[in-house]
Parts: C-alpha cells; sequence; structure tokens
C-alpha cells in the first residue's frame, strides 16, 4: 500500500503517521469483513513488524469500494468507522450494526 502512494513520504512524520495508522486499522477491518461475507475473495495482507500493511492493487480497490458505493449516497461512511474502531477496537464491533454493514447488506452485491 505504502509502496503505491503518490506522496511517499507524507506519513513519516509523526502526526501525519498516527492519522494514517487509524485509517490502515480500518482498512484491515474491512478487508477482513469483505472475506468473510465473501470466502471466494482472494485477499493478500499481512502486517509488517513495523505496523505496515502488504497487500496488492485487487485488494486496494475491493476494499475501497465499499466506501466509494457510500459516498455516491452522501454518506461519508469513514467517521463511522473511524469511530467505531477508536470506541469498540473495531469497524464491526459495538451493539449495533456499523453504518458499512448496512451499505453493504445494500449495496454489496455491486462491488466487484
Amino acid at each position: 500500500m505504502c509502496g503505491s502512494c503518490t506522496f511517499r513520504r507524507h506519513c513519516q512524520g509523526q502526526e501525519e503517521a498516527e492519522a494514517d495508522s487509524a485509517y490502515i486499522n480500518v482498512f484491515e477491518d474491512v478487508a477482513a469483513y469483505a472475506q468473510s461475507q465473501d470466502p471466494s475473495l482472494d485477499i493478500s495482507l499481512s502486517r509488517t513488524e513495523d505496523g505496515d500493511i502488504l497487500t496488492t492493487a485487487k485488494t486496494v480497490r475491493r476494499v475501497m469500494a465499499h466506501f466509494a458505493i457510500a459516498t455516491t449516497w452522501q454518506m461519508n461512511l469513514y467517521q463511522d468507522a473511524l469511530h467505531r474502531r477508536e470506541t469498540y477496537g473495531s469497524v464491526f464491533a459495538g451493539p449495533d450494526e456499523s453504518e458499512l454493514e448496512k451499505y453493504y447488506e445494500a449495496y454489496g452485491h455491486e462491488i466487484s
């Protein structure tokens, strides 16, 4: 993921690294969720010792598609995802269904 970044070094600053870390955690949660919903999905994802994620472009496209669908419907799923990750430890944890789960149930069939 980092190797495909246009900026390459923007996250090496402390503040940027902390902000990016939250999004990388969300990415990891959504990848696992997508695979749990579609076992035939080939997701290649691993964490390095320093916390980076090694993955494929296909995996990035598939995970980001979850958020792209919601953008079309004028909703920012990142806000809910980040809040749940911080509060409950996972995008899909908590006392109720996450906004991302609701969108996946309604529009997940459009993601390929």
